[in-house]
């Protein structure tokens, strides 16, 4: 009896070993699976509120970025709460606002499920110029993209891009759509 168990345990022993040194897991996670979600969906902002001056040119010290900042509900597809903020200068010899910005983005999106992540604006451009009359409000364009390694939640790993527009009025309060496709891990809730 002695011999035998021994015999038993050195095996079981010997198992382990072979495990560890070939690498052999005892089981294996499955990669999750991606989806990639298109959407257009429309948002509400109160009103973006300058928040402070940032550098101005040396050229021309009246053309100054403008550090803005503000709070926005998105909803259809991309139903989030979002908190931003960025920089914007207007240009007078071109009349173009142009700027750059983060949207920190809570909440869900059909397809992918529920977390948050963060968009990062470029290329926002408006003419301020080209107000409507009757109510004084101008467009502003810009392209976004998930800012790598920001997803939490469904979110993790996440990638997308797009590009936005929003209507701004006299008091800044704007609304307007962002439209374009993430790829997750998520759910296909």
């Amino acid at each position: 009896m002695t011999v035998a168990r021994r015999t038993g345990w050195a095996g079981v022993g010997a198992a382990l070993v072979a495990g560890l040194v070939l690498g052999v897991p005892a089981h294996a996670d499955p990669t999750p699976e991606t989806h990639t979600v298109h959407f257009s969906s429309p948002f509400t902002d109160p009103g973006t509120r300058p928040t402070g001056l940032g550098s101005c040119a040396a050229a021309n010290p009246m053309v100054c970025d403008m550090r803005y900042g503000g709070t926005a509900a998105f909803t259809g597809a991309l139903t989030t709460f979002v908190d931003y903020y960025g920089f914007m200068h207007y240009d007078p010899v071109n009349h173009v606002v142009e700027g750059e910005g983060w949207d920190h983005h809570t909440g869900s999106l059909q397809g992918c499920g529920e977390g948050s992540f963060v968009l990062h604006q470029t290329e926002e451009r408006g003419d301020p110029t080209t107000a409507d009359p009757a109510t004084g409000t101008f467009r502003l364009t810009l392209k976004w993209e998930i800012l790598p390694g920001s997803g939490t939640g469904d979110f993790q790993g996440a990638r997308g891009s797009g590009t936005a527009w929003g209507d701004f009025h006299p008091d800044l309060s704007n609304t307007g759509t962002y439209t374009g496709t993430i790829t997750c891990r998520g759910n296909q809730d």
